[in-house]
């Protein structure tokens, strides 16, 4: 039986400058990224001038001084991701900017026991550990790759059993791109559009590769 997906996760991640205070569910709302309801609505865990955190019924916003990220939980909201990024980035052109990453997560349910543990097997080979540890099992294994579009940057890739899926795996690719120094946002993240169809179906292939047996 092939592995079947359970839980779907996407999320941007901009590496940066930024004022964590800015990102209130009603700056959100004031500049037509949200609508008021919604903003209204949003679980507020903490804006504060070091961090801010909030949650919607689709979406986590989790901005630090140096790292904005916004993640979608459901997956007919994914498209929604990618013009709500843009649209923050239109509004603050002139924070400066030094990487982002489109990234995927997704737990596989795998077809038996046995699948599951053959993911082990594959990819955290036992034999290596023969003398050193009693009945090893794999924990988590990170990859990392180089780009193949000539972009500067590079493919993270995280396999480890799934802490949501019984007998699951989870697989997390982080499709990372690297951008010169003191670049602006209005430069440096003009092409998640461009990008991100192909990053996701990217990501989706890889994630599937490394599941099916």
């Amino acid at each position: 039986m092939p592995a079947e997906t359970k839980i779907s996760v996407v999320s941007v991640v901009v590496l940066g400058a930024f004022a964590p205070p800015t990102f209130h569910p009603s700056w959100f709302a004031r500049n037509n990224l949200l609508a008021s309801a919604e903003a209204d609505a949003a679980v507020i865990e903490i804006v504060h001038t070091d961090v801010a955190i909030f949650k919607t019924e689709w979406l986590v916003v989790n901005a630090a001084q140096d790292k904005f990220s916004v993640t979608c939980t459901r997956d007919d909201s994914i498209p929604l991701l990618a013009d709500l990024v843009i649209g923050v980035f239109q509004i603050l052109s002139q924070s400066p900017v030094r990487a982002f990453g489109i990234n995927r997560e997704i737990h596989f349910q795998m077809g038996s026991v046995e699948e599951w543990h053959e993911i082990g097997h594959r990819y955290a080979p036992k034999e290596c550990w023969k003398g050193i540890l009693e009945s090893p099992g794999m924990l988590a294994v990170h990859m990392q790759g180089a780009r193949e579009d000539g972009r500067p940057g590079k493919i993270n890739i995280l396999i480890q059993p799934s802490d949501r899926v019984s007998h699951g795996a989870f697989v997390r690719v982080n499709d990372h791109y690297d951008l010169a120094s003191n670049t602006l946002a209005e430069e440096g993240l003009k092409d998640i559009r461009s990008l991100w169809s192909s990053s996701l179906e990217r990501s989706l292939n890889m994630a599937t590769k490394l599941v099916t047996l």
